[in-house]
């Protein structure tokens, strides 16, 4: 999984577990004003967190299928994909000796 898509769904996910805590502490100070309200937002929050882990399922099905799709690919073509992989670290290899 692509660190920027990790990082989005643990940020939703931790804003998930946030409003729950401020839900339930809320819900204790106030729970006669926060009745009705505070049923409708957990409800809401409990449909996002479905929702997410619905998207994270579907990355992590996303990203297996392509790890397999790689794998059989470079099982299939093994001494392209050794030139491709030696080209590549021959060209960082001139681009780091440039920085020095």
């Amino acid at each position: 999984m692509s660190s920027n898509t990790e990082r989005t769904l643990n940020d939703l996910s931790r804003l998930i577990g946030d409003l729950e805590a401020l839900l339930k502490g809320a819900a204790g100070a106030a729970a006669e004003q926060a009745g009705e309200a505070g049923e409708k937002l957990s409800a809401r929050l409990a449909e996002a967190r479905e929702r997410l882990e619905a998207v994270e399922d579907r990355v992590m099905t996303d990203v297996k299928r392509s790890a397999r799709g790689a794998d059989r690919l470079v099982r299939d073509n093994p001494w392209p994909a050794i030139g491709i992989a030696a080209a590549a670290a021959f060209l960082l290899g001139v681009l780091l000796s440039r920085r020095n």
